[in-house]
């Protein structure tokens, strides 16, 4: 009886072969399988020694300077930085901040992606406001060569643009990101949120 039962039930609900009624994946879940660990980009950690005692790196971590930014993206490019991400603290947020200076920026997409989507707070800002950089210059750049990254990334920005319980200033800089040709061509443009226009530049960045 208790299988009969079962079997109704399932039919009942599947039809005539139960199948497996689980969603689909979206491609930002995809993305966070097998991601490495999240970098702790506290400022108030310590550098540590080997970035220290390199007179770009720490030139470029004290003064945030443009100049130190572009030749240290110059010098490391978009590799490096991202090992540097991974180091977190000011080395981390330094590294971040000369991302998109690098000529091979977009191959970062991917790795961003995931920072964006499992970070919060400061840190979040900081990540979105570095895929933001890259979108808004990469087609000085041509294609990315990490093959399903932008992809990756513009689906991860959807996801944060569209959760209204996320901050403005986050879901306005995934907005404004979505809005750029590099990411925007990767998604249905009807599904970008609308409601934060007045607080996002919707003009793609021109240089």
């Amino acid at each position: 009886m208790l299988v009969c039962g079962c079997i109704l039930g399932c039919s009942q609900r599947c039809g005539l072969g139960c199948r497996d009624e689980k969603p689909s994946p979206q491609p930002s879940d995809i993305l966070l399988v097998g991601a490495a660990p999240v970098p702790d980009l506290d400022s108030t950690l310590p550098t540590p020694d080997a970035f220290a005692r390199d007179a770009l790196w720490s030139r470029a971590i004290e003064s945030d300077d443009v100049i130190d930014l572009a030749s240290l993206a110059d010098r490391e490019g978009a590799a490096g930085l991202l090992d540097a991400v991974e180091s977190g603290g000011r080395v981390g947020l330094t590294a971040l901040a000369a991302l998109p200076m690098a000529d091979d920026a977009p191959v970062a997409y991917r790795r961003l992606a995931q920072l964006a989507l499992l970070t919060d707070g400061r840190a979040r800002l900081r990540v979105l406001e570095a895929i933001h950089g890259i979108a808004a210059v990469s087609t000085r750049y041509g294609e990315p060569v990490d093959e399903g990254g932008r992809e990756a990334c513009a689906a991860a920005l959807l996801r944060i643009a569209r959760d209204l319980g996320n901050p403005a200033s986050h879901r306005s800089v995934a907005i404004s990101s979505l809005r750029q040709p590099a990411l925007g061509s990767m998604v249905d443009a009807s599904l970008v949120p609308t409601d934060l226009d007045s607080q996002v530049d919707v003009n793609p960045v021109s240089e």
